[in-house]
């Protein structure tokens, strides 16, 4: 019985991430960054699993489109991918899942909870990536001109994205709460 339970968190997890890699491929292209579903998959997946699971997830999205594979947005892939003015976000989203996941870990998946616990790290995960676009060779920007950039204008779609898919959160973790999924 074990072994089962095991083998679904592994499951479901990875429908997590599939649902990570299609946000990442919806996207409305911006000049230097472009905006995409992905904090919303980054969010689930930290709303949903366990700490040392969401935080799995992410670095097993990372490697893939690290390796090559087109997982990230606009179906990009490889080394590359880090070393443009967006490569800020991609390890940024791992500091997102596991700042929910930790924040909601001994707490109740309530609405509030779940929106509180996401609009932090998603603050957080807006200013890591933005501090990305400082590096020279990347964008070389100042703090206010990277802050000015890479986190204002995508604070309100990121917000939005969070308040559409909480509801939906609370929901499917009844579901697994119910089904005792990580029990």
């Amino acid at each position: 019985m074990q072994k089962n339970r095991r083998l679904q968190r592994i499951v479901f997890a990875a429908l997590l991430l599939v649902i990570l890699i299609i946000c990442a491929q919806i996207l409305l292209p911006l000049p230097a960054i472009p905006l995409t579903l992905q904090p919303l998959g980054v969010g689930v997946i930290g709303s949903l699993l366990p700490v040392a699971l969401a935080g799995e997830t992410i670095i097993a999205y990372l490697i893939l489109g690290a390796v090559g594979l087109p997982v990230f947005a606009g179906f990009a892939g490889g080394v590359a991918a880090f070393m443009t003015p967006s490569g800020g976000y991609l390890p940024s989203f791992f500091v997102y899942a596991v700042l929910v996941a930790l924040f909601l870990h001994k707490r109740a998946k309530s609405y509030i909870n779940v929106l509180v616990a996401n609009c932090i790290a998603a603050l957080v995960y807006l200013v890591l990536g933005s501090m990305w676009l400082m590096i020279p060779g990347i964008a070389g920007m100042s703090f206010k001109a990277a802050i000015w950039a890479g986190t204002i204008p995508f604070v309100i779609p990121v917000f939005v994205e969070i308040l559409v898919y909480t509801p939906i959160v609370v929901r499917v973790n009844q579901i697994i709460e119910r089904k005792g999924l990580f029990n």
